[in-house]
């Protein structure tokens, strides 16, 4: 990799979100210019494990950098990921396990 200039270096700090369910052409070249380090995916993101396959794979492809993809993931009653996903616990759940 090359050096990042000013700029590059504070768009890794950034993450950004979108809507829709397919990666919009101005995110993949912002991607490709190192104007962002990361993506945060949504309820409005999210289809079905092939469609965020394919949507990760698209930005990962893009980006100029190795890429940070959030999810807008707390388990419990927040829970973008649903059918088709590995069901993850709440909070709740995690804060009492291997509790004595």
């Amino acid at each position: 990799m090359h050096p990042m200039s000013l700029e590059e270096k504070i768009g890794q700090m950034l993450v950004v979100g979108f809507h829709g369910y397919e990666a919009p052409e101005y995110l993949l070249q912002w991607l490709a210019e190192g104007r962002v380090g990361g993506v945060i995916l949504f309820g409005r993101n999210i289809q079905n494990p092939q469609q965020v396959a394919k949507l990760t794979q698209a930005f990962h492809q893009a980006s100029k950098y190795p890429l940070l993809i959030c999810i807008d993931q707390e388990g419990g009653t927040v829970a973008r990921l649903r059918d088709g996903f590995t069901e993850s616990p709440g909070a709740m759940a995690l804060g009492v396990a291997d509790s004595e």
